[in-house]
């Protein structure tokens, strides 16, 4: 669970964002908004000759992602790309918030990568 998540349902903790440290955290400022998870998004967008604009909501991005101009396995791989940033974003909050441990967003544009090749 996000940290806003807790705090809608009556948690009373400070909720800030482990990643950038500047906002709140919720599941779009987390996955899409914040200053570390968009330079990840920079980095694996650009890769397959895309240009982007972020979309408001995690919601959006879901009902926005369109691979029809792909290949039949290009359209196989296009559908992994959002799930394999989320999942490495989430991995990279946990790892500091748990582990006290963090990984700069270029390291993890190279885990999705691999993540997406396997």
């Amino acid at each position: 669970m996000t940290l806003d998540n807790l705090k809608k349902r009556g948690h009373h903790i400070a909720n800030g964002c482990y990643l950038c440290l500047e906002q709140e955290e919720s599941p779009s400022h987390l996955l899409l908004h914040c200053t570390y998870s968009h330079k990840i998004w920079d980095e694996i967008i650009p890769q397959f000759g895309w240009c982007w604009v972020c979309p408001s909501s995690v919601l959006s991005l879901a009902q926005s992602w369109s691979s029809k101009s792909f290949s039949k396995t290009g359209k196989l791989i296009w559908q992994f790309v959002p799930v394999a940033i989320f999942w490495t974003i989430w991995i990279e909050r946990n790892r500091r918030v748990f582990d006290n441990k963090s990984k700069d967003p270029i390291a993890l544009s190279h885990e999705v990568k691999t993540l997406i090749y396997f």
